[in-house]
């Protein structure tokens, strides 16, 4: 469905052919599988910004999966204010998003069923260590995993849609807040629930 690579650009590798469009400024460097794309926080904002297209509607079920490491903890609180542990956006779309908190020590996957739910991630914003993050949302349950391995679970029924009028949005909310200070490699978009055998392999892909 989607699947940025992220080497040396933002183009898709999927047959989607969904190319992402750097607004501002990004750098690469050695990633996990191969190079991986590094966004600069406050001092640097970067983002990639994935046209609006009808395929990017998820309506019974979802999979998104990445590596990142965190390269800075400094960002802005949910006043704006910059603070020494902050919020770091890592994707937006119209009904679902992923921010990390760096004070708490976790990754939130929010997402309505039909209500605002929240799926998490913890023990990953230590700086300069690569971590593989996954969630897997289908009807009647949501999953999340830390490096191949199940983290969380809810139980409920989540119809989404990812589609935003202006598009979906990696490293820095389609408003800019939220900049994140950090690389991404391998990410994907799967408009269907992986398994925790396929959640595996992904991690296998680059451990």
């Amino acid at each position: 469905m989607l699947h940025l690579e992220f080497e040396g650009n933002a183009g898709d590798a999927s047959d989607s052919g969904l190319d992402g469009n750097i607004i501002g400024i990004v750098g690469y460097e050695p990633g996990v599988i191969g190079d991986a794309i590094k966004l600069g926080g406050l001092s640097s904002p970067g983002q990639i910004r994935v046209p609006a297209d009808a395929s990017l509607s998820f309506t019974n079920e979802i999979t998104v999966s990445y590596w990142l490491k965190v390269n800075n903890q400094t960002g802005t609180n949910g006043n704006g204010n910059q603070v020494d542990k902050g919020i770091h956006a890592i994707f937006e779309g119209s009904e679902v998003s992923n921010l990390l908190f760096t004070e708490a020590g976790n990754s939130t996957f929010y997402y309505p069923a039909p209500v605002n739910f929240r799926l998490q991630v913890g023990g990953i914003t230590d700086v300069g260590q690569w971590v593989h993050v996954a969630y897997v949302v289908s009807a009647g349950s949501s999953v999340s995993y830390l490096n191949g391995s199940q983290y969380a679970e809810n139980i409920e029924s989540a119809p989404i849609d990812l589609r935003t009028s202006s598009g979906f949005y990696i490293g820095r909310q389609k408003d800019n807040w939220y900049p994140l200070d950090g690389s991404l490699d391998d990410f994907r978009i799967y408009n269907r629930a992986l398994t925790s055998e396929e959640i595996q392999e992904l991690f296998d892909l680059g451990s």
